[in-house]
C-alpha cells in the first residue's frame, strides 16, 4: 500500500498525465483487488476459524455427551454392583440364618441324645447298683477264719512288695520270723482322727476273739548299722485306704522298746467309756515314738463292757527280743 502511494505521487508529478490517469485507475483497481483478495482471505479464514471453532465445540459437546454416557454407564454399573452386593449379602444372610437354624436343630438333637444317653446311663447304674446289692445280699459274710486269712495275706503282700523294692527279698528268707507288733484302732483313740468314723468297727467272733476293721502291723528288720521299721495300715472297711511307711534309724538313736499305759475314752455303742490302754512304744532320742495299741481294759464300773486285745500277739516276747537286739547292736 505504501509503495502504491509513492508510485501514485510519482505519476501525479509526471508529464504524462493521461497515461498517469490510466495508471492511477489501474493501480486503484489493483489495490481494490488486493483489498478484495485480502478481505476474502480474511473472511475465508474467519469462516474456517468459526467452522473449526464449531467443530471444536461440537467435539467438546460430543465429548461431554460421551462423558455423560460414560458417567451414566458407570453409575448404572455401580448401581447394579451395589444391587448385586445387596442381593449376595441377602442370600448369604439367608444361608447363614439357615445354617444357624440347622446348627440349632443339631444342637437340640445332640442335647436330646445326650439327655437320653444320660438317662440310660443312670438307669444302667441304678440297675447295676441293684444287682450289686442283690449280689451282696446273696453273698454270705466271711467267716472269722476267712477274715483272719485275708488279713494275713493282705499284710504279707505289702511286706513282700516292700522287701522287693528295697532289694531285701533274698536276705529275708522267711518273713514270718521277722519281729512284728500288731495293733488296732477304735473310736475315741488318739489315732482315730486319722480314719473315717464309719471305718472303725469291731466284732466278737464265734471263737470268742475280737476282730477289728483297722489293724496296724509294724515289722522290724535289723540291718548292720540301722534298724528298719515297716508299718502297714489294713482297713477292712475301705480297701482304698491302704497305707504303708518305711523308716530307718541308727541303733544309737533308739532309746528302747517298752509298753506304756495310758487313758483313752472309747466309744462303745456310741457312748463314751473310760479305758486303760496299753501301747507298745519304740522310743527315739528326738522324743518321738513308734507306737501301737495292743490292749484296752475298761475303767468304768459297768457290767459287760468289752475287753480289747490281740490274741496270741506275743507282745512281751517281741519286746524282749527287740531289747536284746538293741543291746547287741549298741555294744
Amino acid at each position: 500500500m505504501g509503495v502504491s502511494l509513492i508510485y501514485f505521487n510519482y505519476l501525479v508529478n509526471s508529464r504524462y498525465v493521461v497515461l498517469t490517469t490510466d495508471l492511477f485507475y489501474l493501480c486503484t483497481a489493483f489495490h481494490f483487488y488486493s483489498l478484495y483478495r485480502g478481505s476474502k482471505v480474511t473472511y475465508t479464514a474467519i469462516r474456517k476459524g468459526r467452522k473449526k471453532l464449531g467443530l471444536v465445540q461440537q467435539k467438546e459437546q460430543e465429548l461431554r455427551g460421551l462423558q455423560q454416557q460414560k458417567d451414566q454407564v458407570k453409575e448404572d454399573q455401580q448401581r447394579k454392583l451395589q444391587n448385586k452386593k445387596l442381593q449376595v449379602k441377602g442370600e448369604q444372610q439367608q444361608k447363614l440364618q439357615q445354617k444357624e437354624r440347622e446348627l440349632s436343630g443339631l444342637q437340640q438333637k445332640r442335647t436330646q441324645v445326650q439327655a437320653e444317653q444320660q438317662r440310660k446311663l443312670e438307669q444302667k447304674k441304678s440297675q447295676l447298683k441293684n444287682l450289686q446289692q442283690q449280689k451282696l445280699q446273696q453273698i454270705s459274710p466271711p467267716t472269722d477264719q476267712e477274715f483272719d486269712i485275708w488279713l494275713e495275706n493282705r499284710v504279707r503282700e505289702g511286706l513282700i512288695s516292700t522287701l522287693r523294692r528295697l532289694g531285701l527279698e533274698h536276705e529275708v528268707a522267711n518273713h514270718r520270723k521277722m519281729l512284728r507288733v500288731r495293733g488296732y484302732v477304735l473310736p475315741g483313740m488318739r489315732d482315730a482322727r486319722h480314719y473315717r468314723s464309719q471305718d472303725l468297727c469291731y466284732k466278737l467272733g464265734t471263737d470268742g476273739k475280737r476282730r477289728y476293721s483297722v489293724n496296724l502291723y509294724t515289722y522290724f528288720y535289723p540291718a548292720d548299722h540301722r534298724i528298719m521299721v515297716f508299718t502297714y495300715d489294713i482297713n477292712a472297711m475301705n480297701w482304698n485306704d491302704y497305707r504303708e511307711t518305711m523308716r530307718e534309724y541308727f541303733y544309737q538313736d533308739v532309746i528302747g522298746a517298752t509298753t506304756e499305759d495310758d487313758h483313752d475314752t472309747l466309744y462303745i455303742d456310741g457312748k463314751p467309756r473310760s479305758y486303760r490302754t496299753q501301747r507298745f512304744s519304740l522310743r527315739l532320742c528326738d522324743g518321738t515314738a513308734i507306737s501301737a495299741t495292743v490292749r484296752s481294759h475298761p475303767l468304768d464300773d459297768i457290767a459287760n463292757l468289752p475287753v480289747f486285745d490281740i490274741p496270741q500277739s506275743n507282745i512281751d516276747s517281741t519286746i524282749s527280743q527287740l531289747r536284746l537286739l538293741l543291746r547287741e547292736k549298741k555294744s
